[in-house]
């Protein structure tokens, strides 16, 4: 389909408050920023809606819009979570290899404690029994 100024039609789709979703053919020229055609050539492709309709799509345009910006949020806070773990995750990695550097020195000292706490435990029975055979 060509226009009086012989260039191809452009098919678009109107998303203003005004006429959200409608569809209409302009010359290719068109400039949506400013409104403004090159050859003044326009025209709907399909009626006019009614106000319920207008206000319905707007509601839903918005509250896309919403989710869309939910989305980047979540998006982001899978992101930042992502990199948190991955950072706990090194330092478990050190934090485990730190244990198993203290786990031996930590076993060498563990039967040394042991056996001197079994002397003082020896020594205290001996001096309780000698204490008591002393009072009866």
């Amino acid at each position: 389909m060509f226009w009086r100024c012989g260039v191809h039609v452009a098919h678009k789709q109107s998303w203003t408050s005004r006429n959200p979703g409608r569809k209409f053919v302009v010359c290719k020229f068109y400039n949506p920023s400013i409104g403004r055609l090159e050859c003044e050539t326009f025209a709907w492709v399909d009626k006019d809606m009614e106000e319920w309709q207008r206000v319905v799509i707007n509601q839903l345009v918005f509250e896309k819009q919403l989710l869309e910006k939910q989305v980047v949020g979540l998006k982001n806070q899978v992101c930042s979570l992502e990199n948190q773990t991955s950072k706990l995750a090194k330092n478990n990695e050190k934090l485990s290899l730190k244990c198993e550097k203290i786990a031996p020195a930590k076993s060498k000292y563990h039967g040394q404690i042991s056996y001197y706490f079994s002397i003082v435990i020896g020594i205290i029975v001996a001096a309780l029994i000698i204490f008591l055979l002393n009072v009866i």
